[in-house]
């Protein structure tokens, strides 16, 4: 298991200037976005940040939970002071809506409004506080599926002003193209009547289609018998004439 202050030894080691990460922004979910204010704060340093679903009010949740676990107050007392001790920080002091009013770089903050586990309410008010906090609200998406939402990953590049991956291709545009390939296959495969049904049907693929006439025979005509592979082979020589002809 891991903490709250060691999630924030980790973020302060990558964006520590003497390690010459060159690190430009910072992205962090749930506990993982508190410790990026928490980081941020105690290393001062003006990056951009994108905090998705963060946990703000950390000593309050932690204390909730450990009601509901029935821990009583004194072992909650020296859990907290052992693990402040050991990593020299100090829950009150240290929890974000202490610190988040003074980092010195645009933060951006995506938050589902029915995130049962992070309080849409917390950001909301921190919001209002603060004129270097932005706030872009989802809905339906609670604590974790909002991490794969492709407008929440598209705010995020935004903010940090990084553009999507140029190559990456659309899920939508993907499924087109491999209904493609497949009808390209089958084309291939397909004898003359066949392929002729489907250059009818399928005008957006006919320069596939003739790529694959001009390229030679099809397999299934290598199989005719001998008494019909020439009627067929003479078929099939003037199957790309006949369709250069059908597109002028």
């Amino acid at each position: 298991s891991t903490s709250y202050f060691e999630f924030t030894d980790v973020v302060r080691a990558f964006i520590s200037p003497r390690h010459g990460l060159n690190i430009q922004a910072l992205i962090g979910h749930s506990f993982g976005a508190a410790a990026v204010i928490n980081a941020l704060d105690k290393e001062k340093l003006p990056l951009k940040a994108v905090c998705i679903s963060p946990i703000l009010r950390l000593r309050e949740l932690l204390e909730r939970t450990f009601e509901r676990f029935g821990v009583n107050a004194k072992i909650q007392k020296a859990v907290i002071a052992d693990l402040q001790i050991r990593f020299g920080y100090n829950l009150a002091k240290d929890n974000p809506p202490r610190l988040i009013g003074g980092l010195n770089a645009p933060l951006l903050i995506i938050h589902d409004d029915h995130d049962r586990i992070a309080s849409y309410n917390d950001v909301r008010q921190q919001v209002g506080r603060h004129p270097h906090i932005a706030l872009h609200t989802t809905s339906g998406l609670g604590h974790r599926r909002i991490l794969s939402d492709e407008n929440v990953i598209q705010a995020a590049l935004a903010h940090i002003g990084r553009s999507g991956n140029p190559n990456r291709v659309p899920e939508k545009k993907r499924n087109h193209m491999n209904q493609q390939n497949a009808i390209i296959d089958q084309y291939q495969s397909a004898d003359d009547e066949q392929r002729l049904g489907l250059y009818l049907i399928h005008r957006e693929l006919r320069d596939a289609f003739i790529e694959i006439d001009l390229a030679g025979p099809t397999a299934a005509l290598a199989h005719k018998p001998a008494g019909t592979d020439k009627c067929r082979r003479r078929k099939y020589r003037c199957f790309p004439g006949e369709l250069k002809h059908s597109r002028t």
